[in-house]
């Protein structure tokens, strides 16, 4: 195999066609409920916190698609898509950083953090005292 091959087939891992594989397999896995999108592995674990927090009672299942670009290119596929829902039952998770949504329109689909990381909604000034004042 040619470095020009494996090339080639590590930029096709990173496509949104195969965001959209992920999301059919799990939607043929899991009927019902909605489906939230993140860019990262720990995501996850952060807003299924936040959820229970706020007392949100809907089923969901997590999506991670390792990075920005495929979250995004899901959703467009998703919108275009003549056979699917129009990404109907789906939400979308960013951590806002320098280049916002790379020029995709916003919409009631979408949810990007305030800071440019979810530590930084953890922490508190509280928090930041209380570690310091253990040390």
């Amino acid at each position: 195999m040619t470095i020009n091959n494996i090339t080639r087939l590590s930029a096709a891992t990173r496509s949104p066609s195969v965001a959209l594989i992920k999301f059919n397999k799990l939607r043929s896995r899991q009927k019902g409920g909605l489906v939230f999108a993140y860019e990262g592995f720990e995501d996850p674990i952060f807003y299924a916190m936040a959820a229970q927090r706020c007392g949100f009672k809907e089923q969901f299942h997590p999506l991670v698609l390792n990075g920005k670009d495929m979250v995004l290119g899901l959703r467009k596929l998703l919108q275009e898509s003549i056979e699917a829902d129009k990404g109907e039952g789906v939400a979308f998770f960013f951590v806002a950083d320098f280049d916002g949504l790379k020029g995709h329109p916003a919409g009631s689909d979408i949810y990007v953090t305030p800071t440019y990381s979810i530590e930084n909604i953890v922490c508190s000034v509280a928090s930041l005292k209380s570690l310091l004042n253990l040390e």
